[in-house]
This record gives C-alpha cells, structure tokens and sequence, in this order.
C-alpha cells in the first residue's frame, strides 16, 4: 500500500512584521514664572481666578514681595515667559514699588535668551518713563504688543560671523566696484584715488630733478643744498662720498673752472 503525501499549504514567503512609527521627539515645555504681589495673595479667590489658565505643571508662582527681601532664588535661564500679576484692585501700584532695579536683574537672569517679560494687563512699557527705562537699561528690548524680549545673543553672533558675499570680500588685487554700487566702495575708492594723486602732486611739486643733476647736490641750481652743507667749504669739510672730494673750495653757485677750461660746477 502506498504511503500518504502529506501536502504543506502554508506561504512560504512570510513578510516581516511593520515597524511601528517612530514618534517625533517631545517639544520642551515652555516654563512659566507669575509674579505676584502681596495683596494679590491675601485673597485666594483672585488669585485662584488667575491661576486658572495655567498649566500648574511648567507654571510656577512666586510672591513679590519675597524675591525684593532675597528669600527665593530664582533658577537661571529657566523660563520662557515672565507675567507680572495685577494687584488685588487691578492696579500695579504694589508690584511697581516691589520692583527695584536689583529685582529687574533677578528676573532677567531667570529668563531664557528670547524670553518674554510681560505684565497681566498687558500695560508694561507701553508708556515711556523711567520705568520703562529701567527694563531697557536691564538689557531688554522693548517689543509693543509682547512686553520686554531679552536679546538671544546666539543668533545674534551668527548674524555677526555670516560669511560676507563673494563679490565683497577683499583679496590680493584691487577692488572693483560694483556698476550699480550702493555698498560705499565706489566712494571710498574714489576718494582713496584722489588722496593718492593729490599726494603724489604735492611731491613733484616739492623737488624736480632733471638728468644733469649731480647725485648729491649741484648748488648751481638755485634751492638745492646739501645734506650736510659743507659741500662748498673744501675737502677737509666733506664728508665721504662726496662728488666735490679733490675740488677746490667754491661758493655756492658759481662755476669752478679747471683743466682745458671745462666748467666743473
């Protein structure tokens, strides 16, 4: 009797399982610092009222009146956003006399590069005083509808150090300015230009020389002299190299007449 077939009907070609997606990394959470002063405090329901927007999770509230006697430490560069709360009658009376020059510098310390510093009524900066000034001179931009920004420093040294355009940076030959120039470089090489010529003007017109002159000194032409001056008095008086060495001694200006009646000078 014949032996049975047994007959596999499974697929042999089995497809590896999908991976599952790889979700993108979690943003940071934006950090929060409220400032409230302390009439605020003493009634809970205002200030429960203002807390309730908030996610109590990345929001911290600290009291005014603490951080102006040094009793808390605000943490470096740890928030994105600082609010200063209104007083209990909707004011900034309070806040405002809390908030010394000394407490301006703890909150900017406390603030992230590009942070924001802001009041609850949205009123902080918007009048030019000495308040305002006070923030400014703190190290903060004053931007209207967000409050004070404090300057991200980072991007602004990238700004600095961005490669300059290749037609502007300078090299061994000389710079050529643009047909349209609008950058300066065409007035300053013009007035490089005209410096350059007026210079070289005024030394032709100091001294001109012509190819009878002698290589020391010819005083017969009349407003040259000689670099010691002692040229005319002798050899004893000559300093060395002199053209005049084995001459007799002359005026300055006359000629000197000697072998075969040939004018020496």
């Amino acid at each position: 009797m014949p032996s049975s077939l047994d007959v596999d009907m499974s697929d042999d070609f089995v497809l590896p399982p999908k991976a599952a997606a790889t979700a993108p990394p979690p943003q940071p959470q934006r950090r929060s610092l409220l400032l409230s002063p302390p009439s605020l405090s003493s009634h809970q329901e205002l200030l429960t009222q203002v807390l309730k927007p908030h996610d109590r999770a990345s929001t911290d509230l600290q009291m005014l009146d603490r951080i102006a006697a040094g009793l808390v430490s605000l943490p470096a560069s740890a928030y994105d956003v600082v609010t200063i709360l209104s007083d209990a009658d909707a004011s900034r009376h309070e806040s405002q006399a809390l908030i010394s020059r000394h407490v301006i510098a703890l909150l900017v310390q406390a603030m992230k590069p590009g942070a924001v510093l802001q009041s609850h009524d949205d009123q902080l900066g918007a009048i030019d005083g000495p308040e305002k000034t006070e923030y400014i001179l703190a190290g903060l931009t004053y931007q209207p509808g967000h409050g004070f920004v404090k300057p991200d420093h980072r991007t602004q040294d990238q700004t600095l150090t961005s490669p300059a355009a290749a037609a502007c940076k300078p090299n061994a030959k000389r710079r050529r300015a643009c047909k349209d120039c609008t950058c300066g470089l065409a007035e300053k090489i013009a007035g490089e230009d005209r410096a350059r010529r007026a210079k070289a003007d005024s030394a032709l017109q100091g001294l001109k020389l012509d190819a009878n002159d002698l290589s020391e000194v010819d005083f017969t032409v009349k407003g040259k002299v000689g670099s010691c001056g002692n040229c005319s008095l002798g050899d004893a008086f000559r300093c060395d190299g002199c053209p005049y060495i084995g001459l007799p001694a002359f005026k300055p200006g006359e000629e000197v007449r000697l072998l075969n009646n040939d004018i020496q000078l």
